[in-house]
Formats: structure tokens, sequence, C-alpha cells
């Protein structure tokens, strides 16, 4: 089976919120390097999908939950 992880509007908001939060608190060049960080993990779930459909990473005190939708 292959997956395909899909970035809702949702999801790309919520990401946004949290860069611009990082930004806000600690610098330009830390907010870019944990969007840096934030789109590693979203291409890994992309290479490495395992049995569960739901993946969730802490960053900072927020949780990023990626739903993941079977590819037929």
């Amino acid at each position: 089976m292959k997956y395909e992880v899909i970035r809702t509007d949702t999801a790309d908001e919520g990401i946004r919120k949290i860069i611009l939060y990082v930004a806000q608190n600690f610098g330009n060049t830390v907010a870019l390097e944990k969007l840096n960080q934030i789109e590693k993990l979203i291409n890994r779930v992309n290479n490495r999908i395992n049995r569960r459909f739901l993946c969730t990473t802490k960053i900072g005190n927020h949780y990023l939950i990626t739903l993941l939708h079977q590819h037929i």
C-alpha cells in the first residue's frame, strides 16, 4: 500500500501560526530552522509510513497532527 500526506489549509494555517510565534519570541533564524524541521518531519512521514493513520509530532508546546490518506 502507498500512502500520501495531504496538507490541508488548516494544517498550513497551524504551521504558519507556530512559525510566527517562534519568530516573534525567538527570532527569524530560529523560526526558519523550526520550519525546516517541520518540513523534514512531514517528508519523513511520506517516506516512512507505518501502520498508523494518524501521526503526532510535538513542537514546543504545540502538537502537529498529520492525518494520512490511503493512496489507491
